[in-house]
C-alpha cells in the first residue's frame, strides 16, 4: 500500500489499485453473467474492480474466487472475508479483510472537486454546507463537498457489511479534523447502531482523486 494510504486502514486490511483496463484479469462465468448486457465502460470497471478485489484477497492468504453481485449490487465476498470496491474516472481500488478481524469495511474514490453547489443540498446537512462555505475559495468548497460525499459513501459500504440496510446522505452528519472525519448517526440503523453512534474515518488526496476509508 502506498505510504499516503497507510493511515486510511489498519494493518489487517489488504489494498489493491489499478488504473489501466488492460490489467484486468478474466472474469469468472458467474461474474460475466452479471454484466452480459453492460456497456464497455461498465464492463471495464467491473473487471478492474474484481481484479483488485482478488489481489487483495490473495494478500490475506485467501484463494482467487468468483465475486458475483447480489441483486442490490453488493459484492458476494467469500465466507472468511469482507471488503469494498470503488471506481472513479481512471482509478479503481479494493480493500479486503478477514471477518475475524473486522465487522465492516468501506472505501470510496471520487474525482476531486466534482461535487458542485447544485448537489450540496442532496448530500449534505445545513451544518455540513456551512462547512463547505467556510472558505473563500469556490474550488476549496467543492473539494470539501467531494470529500464529504466520498466519506459518506465509504461509511455506507462499511455499515452495510453489518446491517444490510440503506442509509441515506441525510441520515448521517460528518465533522472533519485534518485528514480524519467522524460520522454521527442522526437516527438508529437496523436496531444495530443507535442514534448518535459515531464512527471514525480517514481520507487522502491522491493527485486527481480523493480516497476515503471507514473501518468498523
Amino acid at each position: 500500500m502506498r505510504p499516503e494510504l497507510r493511515a486510511l486502514f489498519p494493518e489487517s486490511v489488504a489494498y489493491a489499485e489499478l488504473m489501466d483496463p488492460a490489467q484486468a484479469e478474466p472474469l469468472f462465468l458467474e461474474e460475466e453473467a452479471h454484466i452480459a448486457r453492460a456497456v464497455d465502460k461498465r464492463r471495464h470497471e467491473f473487471a478492474l474492480g474484481r481484479t483488485c478485489a482478488r489481489r487483495a484477497l490473495v494478500q490475506l492468504g485467501l484463494p482467487r474466487t468468483a465475486l458475483p453481485a447480489h441483486a442490490d449490487r453488493s459484492v458476494q465476498w467469500p465466507a472468511q472475508a469482507l471488503g469494498s470496491i470503488t471506481h472513479a474516472d481512471g482509478f479503481c481500488a479494493a480493500v479486503a479483510a478477514r471477518r475475524s478481524d473486522l465487522r465492516g469495511l468501506g472505501i470510496d474514490a471520487e474525482v476531486r472537486g466534482r461535487v458542485t453547489p447544485k448537489l450540496w443540498s442532496h448530500i449534505a446537512t445545513e451544518r455540513e454546507i456551512g462547512w463547505f462555505q467556510a472558505t473563500d475559495s469556490a474550488a476549496e468548497a467543492n473539494e470539501r463537498a467531494t470529500v464529504l460525499f466520498s466519506a459518506k459513501e465509504a461509511f455506507y459500504k462499511a455499515q452495510y457489511c453489518i446491517t444490510r440496510t440503506f442509509v441515506g446522505f441525510h441520515e448521517v452528519e460528518l465533522s472533519f479534523e485534518g485528514a480524519q472525519f467522524q460520522v454521527r448517526l442522526v437516527g438508529e440503523v437496523a436496531r444495530l447502531f443507535p442514534e448518535g453512534a459515531r464512527f471514525p474515518g480517514n481520507f487522502a488526496l491522491l493527485g486527481e482523486h480523493v480516497l476515503t476509508g471507514v473501518v468498523i
